[in-house]
């Protein structure tokens, strides 16, 4: 993978979020906000991209950013100052959900794939989708929340895995500047550890190529899992700097 690639997926990965969050620019980077999906960590933080004062006063100005329209100050990493960043924020007190090695993957092998099911493309928000995800004990609204916002991109594309015309999974995806990233990949908890989920990794994968024959394919994920799906489907790990981390500051 050349720097330039690698530049493209940080690029996406700092701005993703802007699909379903309003984005207040700064001369230090950006905050994305939702105020009407408050609990979703991803639709409301902030991402420093560039020092250019005091890093206090730039943590400072995003906890009044995030204070004054009740939501709970929270910061992402960048990729580019993580342990600078992090050991101020430890200094003032703020709380870390993770601090974790960052597991990225991209495929780039386009070989002939036999995928059996029934898959349909979803434009709409349903309530088969929202059962889907709401079956996993650990997600809750705000994911649906994204997913519906999501689903109004002209480049976000989902997919559904229907079995005895029951909704059992779905994929979502966007593509941007060349590069295509995967941002959801859904099993029912009912149906799971059953195949269901190469299967719509399979599928992705063949969409993915008949519709953008020549960018590149990519994602992260922490799941352990899934880390042995994306290995047995052709993804190769790649080498991302910095850690994936999120830090909030606890409001008693």
């Amino acid at each position: 993978m050349t720097k330039q690639e690698l530049d493209k997926i940080i690029d996406i990965e700092v701005n993703f979020c802007s699909m379903f969050s309003e984005v207040i620019l700064k001369d230090y980077g950006k905050i994305y906000f939702n105020i009407n999906n408050k609990l979703s960590w991803d639709s409301n933080h902030a991402i420093i991209t560039n020092i250019n004062k005091k890093l206090g006063r730039i943590i400072e100005d995003i906890e009044k950013e995030f204070i004054k329209r009740d939501i709970i100050p929270r910061i992402y990493n960048s990729y580019r100052y993580d342990e600078e960043i992090i050991a101020e924020l430890e200094k003032r007190n703020w709380k870390f959900e993770k601090i974790d090695e960052a597991f990225f993957y991209i495929h780039d092998e386009k070989d002939e794939m036999n995928n059996t099911g029934e898959f349909i493309k979803i434009d709409q928000f349903s309530r088969e989708l929202e059962d889907v995800v709401l079956s996993d004990p650990e997600e809750g609204p705000w994911v649906t929340n994204t997913i519906k916002i999501g689903l109004n991109r002209n480049n976000v594309k989902l997919f559904g895995l229907k079995q005895n015309l029951r909704l059992i999974g779905f994929y979502m995806y966007h593509n941007n500047c060349g590069i295509t990233r995967v941002d959801n990949v859904y099993v029912h908890f009912e149906f799971r550890n059953n195949g269901f989920g190469k299967l719509l990794i399979n599928n992705l994968i063949e969409r993915h190529y008949h519709d953008y024959p020549n960018d590149m394919l990519y994602l992260w994920t922490p799941n352990p899992i899934a880390k042995r799906i994306y290995d047995q489907s052709g993804f190769k790990r790649i080498t991302m700097p910095g850690k994936i981390w999120n830090s909030y500051l606890h409001i008693p």
